[in-house]
């Protein structure tokens, strides 16, 4: 095994360190931390997709390589291009990873094998619509049919009183108290069906009531960027970003449609409190993002009374395959390809993806909120006591109306039997 594990290094060296001075050059490879699943410092220690591979390429070819952090200062773009390419020409740096990398003229692209892009961070609907969640669990042809056979029934109690003397559809709600011999057979027939029906319709409705008031306590959040690019919400961008998406981008409808949303802000920052607007982000970030802007709001408000005020739009606004800048002066670009390469065809690269990947998504449990578990508190069945309360003053009208009603007929009896004496 020692004699395979050696010779597995030295393919990698012959490929690498045929340079007499290669064995005392390090290798300077710009990252920062806070780019998961990329690049995360946790306590004190780099780890992430593209540290393991810079590992198993200059570690396993015996080269000596240095991780140097960049700051996470808050700058403008055209100040983070120039200080990018300063560090390029000035040789100080022989790559650059899990960064957001522009095309420069001292640095070559090295893509890599997974997608990277732009996502929108979406305020969230906080409002709880009444109507939706008892309209929602049917579709508009499922409602018609339940119309349509209340309608039959009440035509059939019009046309057909000898037929069908009683209310057709009280007896297919509360049941009749007529024996069953003394109906005839084809209407035994009609009221089984329909009462079969109504009966599977009012189950499935139930459960989807409940489904939707404890999962969609909220009215429905925009889910694609058609949604977002048919709606009135702006994006709050730092300064410079315009110019950026404008020099980097092909000119499509959905880049002019974003253009004209922007609004750039200086000293730029994420305000999870300023709902009116939306935010822009590298896809990797938002979930960090989100968990940073919840973290906020529960030491503000606490558990129970914290909120998620955001949300990560799935579908990416943007995308283009990933890549490494490697320096110009770096001499060793095809032969570093033809290694990262060999790392995705042995299926580490999905493997390491995969594992990190895992760990940012078991992190979304850490900042679970109250108002997303299963507990049902008074306002999310809202719906149901609205119903109740809109059911008990339609009946109480009704009585109103009908003592009303019954209290004039008396009083006109009386002043007529009053003129007749």
């Amino acid at each position: 095994m020692a004699k395979e594990a050696d010779a597995a290094n030295s393919s990698l060296t012959d490929v690498l360190d045929d340079r007499r001075d290669w064995s005392h050059y390090e290798v300077r490879i710009q990252t920062i931390g806070t780019r998961p699943p990329y690049a995360t410092l946790a306590n004190g220690e780099l780890t992430g997709l593209d540290i393991e591979v810079c590992k198993a390429v200059f570690g396993s070819a015996r080269i000596r390589y240095r991780f140097v952090m960049a700051s996470n200062k808050q700058i403008t773009y055209s100040n983070y291009r120039a200080k990018v390419e300063r560090d390029l020409a000035s040789k100080s740096i022989d790559m650059i990873i899990s960064r957001a990398i522009f095309a420069n003229a001292f640095a070559e692209q090295m893509y890599v094998f997974d997608k990277i892009g732009l996502c929108l961070v979406l305020p969230k609907s906080l409002s709880r619509n009444v109507v939706y969640h008892l309209v929602h669990p049917f579709q508009l042809n499922i409602w018609l049919l339940i119309l349509a056979v209340l309608c039959l029934d009440l035509l059939l109690v019009r046309f057909c009183p000898n037929t069908f003397p009683n209310n057709l559809v009280m007896i297919l709600l509360f049941g009749d108290p007529t024996p069953d011999h003394r109906h005839l057979r084809w209407k035994r027939f009609y009221c089984f069906a329909c009462t079969v029906l109504l009966f599977i319709l009012s189950e499935a409705y139930l459960i989807k009531v409940i489904r939707y008031m404890t999962v969609t306590r909220y009215t429905p959040d925009m889910r694609s960027v058609n949604e977002v690019l048919k709606s009135d919400l702006q994006f709050k961008v730092p300064v410079g970003t315009k110019q950026q998406m404008a020099a980097e981008n092909a000119v499509t409808d959905i880049h002019l449609n974003m253009l004209r949303r922007m609004i750039e802000v200086e000293n730029f920052r994420y305000d999870r409190m300023d709902r009116e607007y939306g935010y822009m982000v590298v896809c990797s970030l938002g979930e960090t993002l989100l968990k940073q802007l919840i973290s906020q709001e529960i030491e503000e408000f606490g558990y129970r009374a914290a909120r998620r005020k955001f949300y990560l739009l799935e579908e990416m606004l943007d995308w283009s395959w990933r890549y490494y800048a490697v320096a110009n002066h770096f001499t060793y670009y095809g032969r570093l390809g033809l290694v990262t390469s060999w790392i995705n065809e042995a299926g580490l690269w999905n493997k390491w993806m995969a594992d990190f990947g895992t760990r940012v998504s078991s992190d979304r449990q850490a900042y679970a909120l109250w108002d997303e578990d299963s507990i049902l508190g008074l306002e999310d069945i809202a719906a149901v006591w609205y119903l109740i309360g809109t059911g008990w003053v339609v009946s109480g009208g009704a009585l109103l109306l009908e003592w009303i009603w019954f209290r004039m007929r008396k009083l006109l009896g009386q002043r007529s039997r009053f003129r007749v004496s």
